[in-house]
């Protein structure tokens, strides 16, 4: 003690109360307000087991990639580094966000459809911190694994089919679903033999992995077949 007291109980100097200091993502964990780690506060792990998530409470930091009502009303995606993550509110009352929106998200994990899911209870469960740019990771298909579930991504290769709700898209020996959602726009053009280069969201059923384009410009078409090419020539010339 720095005040001397001569025959008497020592006296310690008050310590004045200080508020916590924010605590970056990557520490995965977060002060509560009585300024203590709350071990389950964290960042999710993309690697980390499914139903190891379950029921836990979770903040999440990234971009977000897809909005609302593109692949589904409730919920949207958002990634960072690590990992990609849906995000959901039965509400659906989120806040206005752009692609490229940085934000804070606060809830719940769930799994759906084997893919972990952020719950949140309102717009007020989301913080803007900002925007920045985001594009698609280039992969080869082989290089897709669980930890890319939720992520942006893009890669190019050989349409070999074709149907209403999207196509396939086949590279060397890895066949890969495209599905086109409703939110998406008017799926373009394509046709079997056309080289395209696909960005998307990608997520896992128990067929593989599959990619969710977000409209029309992440579908880019590098060289049609003979055979369409010839077909439209001979639409142009009528």
């Amino acid at each position: 003690t720095v005040s001397p007291t001569p025959g008497a109980i020592n006296v310690f100097p008050k310590q004045e109360e200080t508020k916590p200091a924010a605590v970056s993502m990557e520490t995965e964990e977060v002060l509560e307000d009585n300024g203590e780690a709350d071990p389950l506060v964290k960042e999710p792990e993309a690697k980390a087991a499914k139903t190891s998530n379950k029921n836990q409470k979770f903040v999440f930091e990234g971009i977000v990639t897809v909005l609302p009502g593109v692949f589904g009303t409730q919920y949207f995606y958002a990634e960072n580094a690590s990992r990609g993550l849906q995000i959901y509110m039965y509400k659906k009352d989120f806040p206005s966000m752009d692609i490229g929106t940085k934000i804070r998200a606060s809830g719940v994990m769930g799994v759906a459809y084997g893919e972990d899911r952020l719950k949140l209870s309102s717009k007020d469960d989301i913080t803007i911190l900002g925007e920045e740019e985001i594009t698609p990771e280039e992969l080869a298909s082989e290089e897709l694994n669980d930890s890319k579930i939720g992520k942006l991504i893009s890669f190019a290769g050989e349409v070999i089919d074709k149907s209403g709700s999207g196509f396939t898209v086949a590279e060397e020996d890895t066949e890969l679903e495209i599905v086109w959602k409703k939110g998406a726009g008017d799926m373009p053009d394509v046709f079997p033999g056309d080289t395209v280069k696909v960005a998307g969201i990608v997520q896992k059923n128990k067929d593989g992995f599959r990619i969710l384009p977000r409209g029309s410009d992440d579908i880019e078409i590098i060289k049609k077949a003979e055979f369409a090419a010839a077909g439209l020539r001979a639409k142009e010339k009528r």
